[in-house]
């Protein structure tokens, strides 16, 4: 495989991404590097040379964090929530409200939790 300094800047940016959160993941540093380096490969050989719009998935993300937040919402814990997910503690109150209507929602219409 070649040297990621000869790969171009993109490349090489995703594989260190992808090495990164193998990393995180309690990889070893080379499996993890030899495992970004495949990828990062595989991606260029199918994507490469191709102009593509990447989306970055907010929908989903944002569903992620709102749930956390109010699973872990406890009346008293506002400003903690809004500072760990990096929301304001009006938004943490609007998640949380949303998330109570919802449940007054399924549970008058008789919805499975």
């Amino acid at each position: 495989m070649t040297p990621r300094g000869r790969w171009s800047a993109v490349l090489r940016e995703v594989a260190e991404v992808l090495e990164s959160l193998f990393r995180r993941r309690g990889r070893d540093a080379d499996s993890a590097a030899a495992d970004a380096d495949a990828v990062a490969c595989e991606l260029a050989t199918y994507f490469g040379g191709r102009n593509w719009y990447l989306p970055r998935n907010l929908k989903e993300i944002h569903a992620a964090r709102d749930a956390a937040i109010a699973r872990e919402a406890n009346g008293q814990n506002t400003r903690e929530l809004a500072q760990r997910h990096g929301v304001t503690e009006r938004r943490v109150q609007m998640i949380v409200k949303a998330e109570r209507e919802r449940r007054r929602h399924e549970n008058a219409s008789g919805a499975v939790r």
